[in-house]
């Protein structure tokens, strides 16, 4: 999700002359706000499903506007095809009977245009799209063996019009960002929703949500030893420096994690006091955080299984 400084909440609290960027208090006070009744719509109201987990985070990364990267655990595994075209859509909606989500849509969640049309878009590296835009249309939602979901993209005859470098584009299908069409259309600004099947997508966002602040490197003019100094700065915006002072939640999650001490089965690590009896340590280091935790999951499932 991510902030839309033209939203109504944002504009009517400025005064004539002004723009959100000579509001950074304002505009992170509202997207906390929106981002409050975001996870409300998730977690309690359960607009895709009902939520057994999340945990998210918010990012600036230099650009000024906050957004958050949420990850979502769902009762109910989303392995179906159809299942997934009711959560998740990446088609223009008809103009004619939802004009306000083909206004969104089209404003929020179309990409680019990158490639031939746009060989500065910030994207594209050596002449290719790194989102691997435009998408290949197709008639229906696919999942591959490694769990990467190919979204339906019909060939519908709908397109978007943008203005590139003095020239008019048409977008299609191909072009569309995939997400929810009830969320776009209550919060009016970008979130995109993509399904998550597979344990390798699932680490990755796990690594990208927690991977830290920005960083920036400035160089200073004095040489010492013929060597240049680089100091290694963090990055903070005028936004995130708002953020930051008025207290709001860089991340969150609905459970607390507990690390457990991993080992092979008699391989755990023992610690003991020098003249310790051998029987004593042995009795004492039998059992582990590890062990128990297994334990624990062999009780549970013998309980489900017994109707408890």
């Amino acid at each position: 999700m991510t902030c839309n400084p033209t939203w109504p909440e944002i504009l009517d609290e400025l005064e004539p002359g002004q723009s959100p960027p000579d509001h950074p208090d304002i505009v992170v006070r509202v997207f906390e706000l929106k981002l409050r009744a975001l996870m409300d719509e998730i977690t309690k109201k359960n607009v895709m499903g009902e939520t057994i987990a999340f945990c998210y985070t918010i990012e600036f990364q230099k650009r000024g506007l906050p957004h958050a990267h949420i990850l979502l655990w769902l009762k109910d595994k989303v392995n179906d095809c159809d299942l997934v075209d009711r959560i998740v859509c990446a088609e223009i909606p008809d103009l004619d009977s939802q004009p306000q989500l083909y206004a969104a849509v089209a404003k929020h969640m179309m990409h680019g245009p990158c490639g031939l049309d746009n060989l500065n878009c910030p994207c594209m590296e050596d002449d290719r799209c790194t989102k691997n835009y435009p998408m290949q249309a197709r008639d229906t939602t696919e999942v591959d063996g490694d769990g990467h979901v190919f979204y339906r993209r019909r060939n519908q005859g709908r397109y978007i019009k943008k203005h590139v470098r003095g020239q008019i584009v048409r977008l299609d299908n191909r072009w569309v960002v995939p997400y929810n069409p009830y969320l776009i259309g209550r919060f009016n600004c970008h979130i995109n929703v993509e399904i998550c099947s597979s344990i390798k997508i699932v680490k990755y966002l796990h690594k990208y949500i927690f991977k830290g602040p920005n960083r920036g490197v400035v160089e200073t003019d004095e040489v010492v030893d013929e060597i240049k100094d680089f100091l290694e700065g963090r990055y903070v915006a005028a936004q995130e420096a708002c953020w930051r002072l008025f207290d709001f939640e860089t991340n969150n999650k609905s459970h607390s994690i507990c690390r457990l001490p991993v080992h092979l089965p008699g391989q755990q690590y023992v610690t003991f006091k020098e003249g310790t009896s051998l029987h004593l340590v042995i009795d004492q280091n039998a059992e582990t955080k590890l062990t128990k935790f297994f334990e624990l999951n062999c009780h549970i499932r013998a309980l489900i299984a017994s109707g408890n």
